[in-house]
């Protein structure tokens, strides 16, 4: 542990896919923080999702490497997300396109519409 903390906060992510393979093959320290990683991303969405009312027919959106590729902790938080909401998650694949997303709505005052975000994020 002390090694991998003597490195930048950004190299522990590299850690993550040794940490999910181990859990998948039974490790139970592995195990332990992939639930506690999950655990951790579903609260922070219940805390923003409930706390700022989520509106009705909003997507929840998932990004980085974490949640976009399968393993156990993308795997608990689909789950969870299924559970705690009723909804399929969306995944983030263009950062420029949520970004624009964003600036929209803060300029219009509402959300984007499924046409806009359509557009936005086709590929064609």
């Amino acid at each position: 542990m002390r090694v991998a903390y003597r490195r930048p906060p950004a190299t522990l992510g590299l850690l993550a896919p040794l940490v999910g393979a181990a859990a998948e093959e039974g490790d139970e320290v592995a195990g332990q923080i992939v639930a506690a990683a999950a655990a951790h991303l579903l609260h922070a969405l219940d805390v923003v999702a409930r706390g700022g009312g989520q509106p009705d027919g909003a997507a929840i959106v998932l990004a980085g490497s974490v949640l976009l590729t399968a393993g156990p902790v993308a795997g608990l938080v689909r789950t969870g997300i299924r559970q705690r909401f009723a909804i399929e998650p969306a995944e983030a694949r263009d950062g420029a396109a949520g970004a624009a997303a964003l600036a929209i709505a803060a300029y219009t005052g509402k959300p984007v519409s499924d046409a806009v975000h359509a557009r936005l994020t086709s590929t064609g």
